[in-house]
């Protein structure tokens, strides 16, 4: 998953950083030298893309906001000027970012451990590691009272593993065996746990109130 898919934002841990998502087919218009410039979120494989267009002339499917922007900008006007994709869409902006994590109740989270950069969402974490000798996408959960690992080549699901103890999942994958399943999960990282152990839940008698409102 590209890191601008989610905004990066700092929080008192510098090896933690908070995020928020930006689904796909968000737009944003922006207006540069009097010419408005709309980029668009796309689906590219496991990893988002951006299409920028203005005037007729549209980008191809590019990597990241900055490649896209840039390109129809430089087509349009003829220069090497290069813009830089998040601040011109304006997600530096807090009203921007506030609105985007109004209706949030756990926030993402991304860290590094050694090479591995994961994505922690709730109850399932990701990352990208090679599996058979091509690189993957892992999505692993919590689910039913067992640990669930997915994973994903170019969007098809190759391979799932399933036990009820995550040490004997991770040893049937039979990589990255020098990371405990905490550490794979990141469930060993204080800021991690501490903000798990916050999601809201509810029981059958909890369907009016605003915890479940939440929760859903």
């Amino acid at each position: 998953m590209s890191q601008e898919l989610l905004l990066l934002y700092p929080n008192d841990n510098s090896t933690c950083i908070s995020l928020y998502s930006i689904w796909v087919e968000i737009k944003t218009l922006t207006t540069i030298n009097n010419k408005n410039f709309i980029i668009t979120v796309v689906q590219n494989e496991f990893k988002p893309g951006y299409i920028c267009h203005s005037d007729g002339i549209y980008s191809e499917i590019c990597e990241n906001s900055t490649i896209a922007i840039t390109s129809v900008y430089q087509r349009i006007f003829f220069v090497a000027t290069k813009h830089t994709g998040p601040l011109i869409i304006g997600f530096d902006q807090h009203i921007i970012s506030d609105q985007l994590l109004s209706d949030i109740t756990f926030c993402f989270f991304s860290f590094k451990l050694d090479k591995l950069n994961l994505l922690i969402f709730g109850y399932k974490s990701s990352f990208i590691w090679n599996y058979q000798n091509s690189r993957a996408l892992f999505v692993q959960e919590f689910k039913n009272k067992k640990i669930i690992v997915q994973v994903y080549q170019a969007i098809q699901e190759v391979a799932i593993f399933k036990n009820t103890s995550s040490n004997t999942v991770w040893q049937q994958i039979g990589i990255l065996s020098q990371y405990t399943e905490l550490e794979l999960f990141g469930l060993a990282h204080k800021t991690i746990y501490k903000a798990i152990k916050e999601i809201p839940s509810c029981t059958i008698l909890d369907w009016n109130n605003e915890i479940f409102e939440k929760v859903f």
